[in-house]
């Protein structure tokens, strides 16, 4: 038997299947029944593991399946954010031993 966690995320994951334009959070807690802060929850730990999505529409999120691209997209964009977060730490550690250096000769 499906634990609650299991059997929310099964809910979920299938009324996002069947609206394959996505959907609210709000959407989503109505047709299940849920508080939306609930459903919040449950779509932010899906899209962790890869199997929700979402995009800004207005003001609005919309939560949808991803398809194979976008899941690999995801991938990327996630790679390259790690490597740009790497390189700023790189410069700061560079910027600081320069600066070391520089006063070390009584350079301001």
């Amino acid at each position: 038997m499906l634990n609650k966690l299991d059997e929310v995320s099964s809910q979920i994951l299938k009324i996002l299947r069947d609206n394959k334009n996505g959907l609210t959070i709000s959407n989503i807690s109505q047709m299940i029944g849920i508080y939306r802060s609930t459903a919040s929850k449950y779509l932010l730990a899906l899209q962790r593991e890869g199997l929700v999505a979402s995009k800004k529409v207005g003001p609005a999120k919309i939560y949808y399946i991803p398809r194979k691209k976008d899941h690999v997209h995801n991938n990327v964009q996630q790679k390259v954010d790690n490597d740009e977060d790497w390189i700023d730490s790189f410069i700061d550690e560079i910027k600081e031993e320069i600066k070391e250096e520089l006063l070390k000769e009584g350079i301001r």
